[in-house]
């Protein structure tokens, strides 16, 4: 009869610990999951963040050396209508100078595009990205006044998108004008947006 009266408390007990065991490891679990995906998230934030930033970076430096371009023109064209020759070159070599600040800039835009595209984004197994944004920029040929400022082929863009993702983690970015808003040249601004590809989910985050 005692026997038989622990045998019948060994099973009950056998359960519960099975039970709580089971528990465990489920928690484990979900607790591991949400790390996996705090990581990446923050890994792509970190990621689109940057590359944001920088395109905010270089659209603010030609926005910023065009006014400078224009102004300088006007100066060296004053210059030249007032016989003032010997002002002349100085203006110019500022034109070349802001000149070659906005190539600089296009091509370290260009080459982070290329390293973007062959990293497809962020650069880990199983990411994506959206293409980064090309900016489609050209400059006239030069003339009396020197070289001329950089002007956008077509209708001149409000925003840029940015987006990288690792399913079912996304960080997706724009870099937009604020120049109807602001009293200062330089005025793109980058911010967090909704992610713009269906079947992903965006982490809260701000930069």
């Amino acid at each position: 009869m005692v026997k038989s009266c622990r045998g019948s408390l060994h099973f009950p007990m056998v359960l519960i610990l099975m039970v709580i065991l089971m528990c465990g490891l489920g928690t484990w679990g979900i607790l591991r999951s949400w790390r996996s995906n705090a990581e990446t998230q923050l890994r792509l934030n970190r990621c689109v963040g940057e590359n944001a930033r920088a395109l905010r970076s270089h659209l603010n430096l030609i926005e910023t050396t065009n006014i400078k371009i224009r102004g300088l023109r006007v100066s060296v064209e004053a210059a030249q209508v007032l016989l003032r020759v010997e002002l002349v070159p100085p203006l110019l070599a500022a034109i070349h100078a802001a000149v070659l600040a906005q190539e600089g800039a296009l091509w370290a835009w260009k080459a982070r595009r290329a390293a973007w595209a062959l990293r497809r984004g962020c650069g880990q197994w199983g990411d994506g990205a959206t293409s980064l944004p090309q900016l489609n920029l050209r400059r006239g040929l030069p003339d009396q006044a020197g070289q001329q400022p950089l002007e956008w082929i077509g209708k001149r863009p409000d925003e840029f998108r940015i987006q990288a993702y690792h399913p079912p983690r996304v960080a997706a970015a724009r870099v937009a004008d604020q120049s109807e808003s602001s009293f200062f040249s330089g005025s793109w601004l980058a911010e967090w947006i909704a992610p713009f590809v269906v079947g992903v989910q965006a982490g809260p985050s701000l930069f």
